[in-house]
């Protein structure tokens, strides 16, 4: 099993852990529960966002929000730019490679 100190601590990227998110997506709306069944429709969901939530940070570590307070984690992604149309928020991300076990 892999923690998140052990995250963290891959080499190859040198995390700062002050410039991480951690992002748990959770939303109960039908349309979000049927988006979540398509990884690619979720990664979309998730670059693009109503606020500048991540600003101020070089990596998200991103989760599925499950019952109560449990998450599947869905990866690392490097947030290498955001550009602002009509007062939204669109990131170009990259996902890490390396830790999808």
């Amino acid at each position: 099993m892999i923690s998140f100190l052990n995250l963290l601590s891959i080499e190859s990227n040198n995390f700062n852990p002050k410039r991480i998110k951690f992002v748990r997506h959770k939303d109960n709306r039908h349309e979000y529960r049927e988006l979540i069944k398509d990884r690619d429709e979720l990664l979309k969901y998730q670059a693009e966002q109503s606020k500048n939530v991540f600003k101020d940070c070089d990596y998200i570590f991103s989760f599925f929000g499950l019952e109560s307070t449990k998450s599947l984690f869905i990866g690392i992604f490097k947030v290498n730019s955001v550009k602002e149309v009509n007062n939204r928020f669109y990131y170009d991300l990259t996902e890490i490679d390396g830790v999808s076990d």
